[in-house]
């Protein structure tokens, strides 16, 4: 029962992806979305809106996590990040202005960049 339990809360946090037609984790960080975006020139924490995606920084910059805010839960898109290398990878980590955002409100998700 209780593996049953565990399966489900995985399948909850697996979204379709657009490019790939598979599933990809969406694992929930302890975040708030009033203060999830960590911006290095400011020093500070900036909130969030559902649909945000960016890029901070980890291990002295040796290391980038992927971050994105839906249904008002942040939650860490590595996985999604990895199959969809090429549009990630323009992302500046802890930039103070959100590069990216979910075009669509339903899923299959796909992403634009912000002008």
């Amino acid at each position: 029962m209780a593996q049953l339990a565990a399966d489900l809360q995985l399948a909850v946090h697996r979204l379709p992806c657009a490019r790939c037609s598979g599933r990809h984790l969406w694992l929930p960080t302890d975040l708030s979305p009033q203060a999830a975006r960590y911006c290095s020139a400011c020093r500070v924490r900036h909130p969030a809106q559902d649909g945000d995606l960016w890029a901070e920084s980890r291990l002295l910059g040796l290391r980038r996590v992927f971050l994105a805010c839906q249904d008002g839960r942040v939650c860490q898109v590595n996985e999604l990040a990895r199959c969809q290398a090429e549009l990630f990878a323009k992302l500046q980590p802890d930039c103070h202005r959100c590069q990216l955002r979910r075009a669509e409100a339903a899923p299959p998700y796909r992403f634009v960049y912000r002008k």
